[in-house]
């Protein structure tokens, strides 16, 4: 069925009454820079005092990181499966690595994923229904030099596969949840700090006021940067 109320109106009309549940790591399941904690957590404070309610608080998230990267791995298998070597040769070992993966699935695998993920899902409709959203940082880290591939290490934290330093991005892509980053702060060095939010199914209209009123509770929205600065 078709939206109640269009998304620009969403955006309009939003106040900053807005239910928000924190979860600064997913429960463990990705370090953080404190520099991005910091940030976060300050946002969210000028979201309480604009009105809005922000409790620390979690879903139990059971076997995510697996059930990512098998479904994720089946994607690969099945876009490339009627690819020729002579194509597929030419990956670069990380490409590479990925395709191997997919291939090795078994159907126990992608069984479990599947399973895992309904139950994955479930679990997060049950926990929205007392928040809007449920928040964490976009990234777990600070941009790294350009030349460097993908990030291995973050607070301490060392990385087996570049994909890990992405897994902040696993629960709404399992999920297929609606999900948006706002900017809610710079770095000293002029690079923005994003907000993850997560939204309920269907549930982009308020998922979208709430971004508006996490923008605003910290005095955005903020430009974009300077694509010719340096920025450290």
């Amino acid at each position: 069925p078709p939206n109640e109320q269009p998304y620009q109106q969403a955006v309009i009309e939003a106040d900053g009454k807005v239910r928000i549940a924190f979860a600064p790591d997913l429960n463990g399941f990705s370090p953080v820079e404190p520099e991005i904690d910091r940030h976060l957590r300050a946002a969210l404070l000028a979201v309480e005092q604009n009105g809005g309610m922000v409790d620390e608080a979690c879903p139990d998230l059971p076997a995510l990181e697996r059930t990512y990267h098998s479904l994720r791995g089946l994607l690969w298998a099945a876009a490339f499966r009627r690819a020729p070597d002579s194509l597929t040769r030419h990956f670069k070992p990380t490409l590479a690595e990925n395709l191997a993966f997919g291939r090795s699935l078994t159907m126990d695998d992608l069984a479990d994923a599947e399973l895992d993920r309904t139950v994955i899902f479930r679990n997060m409709v049950d926990f929205l229904q007392d928040f809007d959203v449920l928040a964490c940082p976009t990234v777990g880290n600070m941009p790294r030099p350009v030349d460097v591939e993908w990030v291995d290490e973050v607070n301490g934290v060392h990385f087996s596969g570049y994909m890990d330093w992405l897994r902040l991005a696993f629960l709404a892509t399992t999920a297929g949840l609606p999900a948006i980053s706002v900017p809610v702060g710079l770095s000293k060095g002029g690079i923005p700090v994003g907000m993850q939010l997560i939204g309920t199914p269907r549930g982009e209209a308020r998922l979208l006021a709430v971004a508006r009123a996490v923008e605003l509770a910290v005095g955005g929205p903020f430009g974009p940067i300077d694509p010719n600065v340096t920025h450290i």
